[in-house]
């Protein structure tokens, strides 16, 4: 499988099959865990400008989903697509407390 979480490290990993390259989501807890808080994506330098970081952000906000969490996008990567792709709005909390 493709994306892969672990709750205790706050984190989501993807790789494109065939297991090119890796991308990370780094993510908060807030409101009880209802809400989680996407602060930060990381891609390694070769893979950027190659559509990974949106395959991750797009896998994890299907996850979020699934589980109905609401997602608070503070990175400005993750800010720059969901604004772009209206398919989230159901998923996205904008909330300037974070």
């Amino acid at each position: 499988m493709p994306l892969s979480h672990s709750g205790a490290t706050k984190t989501f990993t993807f790789t494109r099959d065939g297991g090119e390259g890796t991308a990370v989501l780094l993510y908060d807890v807030v409101d009880e865990g209802r809400v989680w808080e996407l602060w930060h994506t990381e891609v390694p330098a070769q893979y950027r400008g190659k559509g990974l970081a949106a395959e991750l952000v797009r896998a994890v906000l299907g996850w979020m989903r699934e589980k109905g969490i609401k997602a608070v996008p503070t990175c400005s990567y993750i800010v720059a697509l969901v604004e772009r792709e209206s398919e989230w709005d159901d998923v996205v909390q904008w909330d300037e407390t974070c």
